[in-house]
Formats: C-alpha cells, sequence, structure tokens
C-alpha cells in the first residue's frame, strides 16, 4: 500500500494528535508520483517553544500510528529554494 493511501484511512487521527496534543498544524508534502515511497513528509506549524524532544515524540506518535515512517520538517530548517518548492507540494490536512 502506498504511504498517501495509508494516511487517508487515519487523516483525522493525525490531524488530532498534531493539533490537540502539539498544538501544531500538518501539511502532507505530496509525493512525486515517479517515485516510490515508503515514508510519509510533513511540514510542521508549530507553536514557538516547541522542544526537539516534543517534535521527536509527535514523530513516534505518528510513525505508531501510521505504521510506517514519517519525518517532520519546519519550513524554516529548509534552504529558500527547498522551502519554496515544498510548500507548493504540501497540502493541508
Amino acid at each position: 500500500m502506498n504511504s498517501v493511501n495509508v494516511l487517508e484511512g487515519k487523516r483525522d487521527a493525525v490531524r488530532e494528535l498534531a493539533r490537540i496534543r502539539y498544538d501544531s498544524t500538518l501539511s502532507l508534502i505530496e509525493p512525486d508520483a515517479s517515485k516510490k515511497h515508503e515514508e510519509l513528509r510533513f511540514l510542521i506549524d508549530a507553536p514557538p517553544g516547541i522542544t526537539l524532544t516534543e517534535l521527536g515524540n509527535m514523530e513516534a506518535e505518528l510513525e505508531e500510528l501510521l505504521g510506517m515512517p514519517v519525518h517532520l520538517l519546519a519550513p524554516s530548517d529548509l534552504p529558500p529554494e527547498e522551502r519554496e518548492r515544498m510548500a507548493t507540494r504540501a497540502k493541508l490536512l
């Protein structure tokens, strides 16, 4: 099963985990259709002051929920040219 199909059945649970437990929103970075994907990548809009530990915990909880690897990316962590490219492919959950 591809990574986006895994998310479809659990979209509400993912959104609630991010919003309620971590006061964050996630945007799925749409995978390139020409490549095989075995992970989900999200841009995260997290509140100021969220810690690396909290982000790591969220990533681990999402991996457990979805049963596959997850990567959380903060826009500020990306180079400007990559940030723009990712932002155009990201869809808010």
